[in-house]
């Protein structure tokens, strides 16, 4: 079944040291696992406007947010943040007033270059307020058009040192729309990787004093939100993909390290498309028995307006941890995982064996509409 054509490579972007063969966006489904397609060994050319952060002093800045900071707002090109080797421990906010902007690892290994921060939920700012969800976010990105490629973004709170009730500790929080990470890891325990469509994008450590202030449980103004993550690496432990936002996960690398569950949309309800996770690998800690883990639950959160959870998984490789019955419910306020929009099709490996009747699979008809082409409609997104 073809669904569409191959796109050719960015132009203005990266120039690779060799050419490499990169999975099409819109091609037919496979039966490839996991991150086959790497970008490297190394950057050896960046067009347009760049900035080099490097930690021991040989670039422009020694920290990723002096970079974003000294980039003019609004209209401007595409600018490259070309990060040397290092630990860049700080959070990092990249505004909606900033777009067009690109985060590169220089040599291609996203272990390489590691941007990290360590707040979780309820845990103290330096003003002596506390952190919230959001807030908690290692790399905040507002910024539309913005790029990631060969970087690792962290949050390496541990749960198991605190007595806090709320452990939530983000290591990116993406609103923003056509946003493309590629051959990037993103590593937390619980909520690792935030796709939204909602919320202040503007957390409350940040010196940007446009921060509002919305009373709880009024939704915010939804925004397009289309985020395309290929080729990455996602670790966590519970809801730790999770959003509003219209996001694929294409040639990723799903790594759970717990009994708990994997996805948390809270799709909104007039949002046709949430997440789609396809021709990816799913990974479970070696600990973990067989039937411990769900796909995911639909998130009840109070800031969207009328969330009905919309994840699909095709072409997925999926482990033996993996429950039969793929879903589950939200328990506060209870939400029945049958009336979310959950779907599977043609995935693959023990997980996906004997799967409870209840559970919608795809015909073949009904997948053309589960393809990133779908998904992101007249945006094209192009990786190297």
């Amino acid at each position: 079944m073809k669904i569409g054509k191959k796109l050719a490579p960015f132009v203005g972007t990266i120039i690779l040291a060799q050419t490499l063969a990169l999975p099409s966006v819109f091609a037919a489904p496979v039966t490839t696992t996991g991150p086959a397609y790497p970008i490297g060994p190394d950057v050896t050319h960046v067009e347009g406007k760049v900035l080099v952060v490097a930690k021991d002093g040989d670039g422009d800045f020694t920290n990723v947010q002096d970079a974003v900071d000294a980039i003019q707002p609004e209209g401007q090109s595409r600018v490259t943040i070309l990060i040397k080797p290092g630990v860049y421990r700080g959070a990092v906010l990249v505004p909606s007033s900033k777009p067009n902007i690109s985060f590169v690892g220089s040599t291609g290994d996203p272990k390489d270059v590691v941007i990290v921060e360590n707040h979780a939920h309820d845990t103290l700012q330096p003003n002596g307020l506390i952190y919230d969800t959001d807030g908690s976010a290692t790399l905040t990105v507002a910024g539309d058009n913005f790029q990631a490629r060969n970087i690792t973004i962290q949050n390496d709170f541990d749960p198991k040192t605190t007595t806090l009730k709320n452990k939530q500790a983000v290591a990116v929080k993406t609103v923003s729309d056509q946003v493309i990470y590629q051959n990037d890891r993103f590593i937390s325990t619980q909520d690792t990787l935030f796709a939204s469509s909602y919320s202040d994008p503007v957390p409350a450590w940040s010196p940007i004093k446009t921060r509002a202030v919305n009373p709880p449980g009024v939704p915010q103004p939804s925004l397009k939100a289309r985020q395309y993550y290929v080729d990455d690496y996602i670790e966590g432990t519970t809801d730790f993909i999770f959003g509003s936002a219209t996001a694929v996960f294409d040639h990723c690398t799903i790594n759970v390290k717990a009994k708990s569950y994997i996805t948390a949309a809270d799709t909104e309800m007039t949002r046709e498309h949430g997440f789609l996770i396809t021709n990816s690998k799913v990974e479970a800690d070696p600990s973990l028995p067989a039937g411990s883990v769900y796909l995911g639950r639909p998130w009840r959160h109070t800031g969207t307006i009328n969330p009905v959870a919309q994840t699909t998984f095709r072409n997925t490789e999926l482990p033996a941890a993996i429950n039969a019955q793929q879903w589950h419910d939200w328990s506060s306020p209870y939400f029945r995982w049958q009336d979310a929009r959950y779907s599977v099709y043609q995935n693959y490996g023990p997980g996906a064996q004997n799967i409870d009747p209840q559970v919608t699979i795809l015909t073949d008809e009904q997948a053309q509409n589960y393809t990133p082409q779908a998904y992101f409609g007249k945006w094209m997104p192009r990786t190297e």
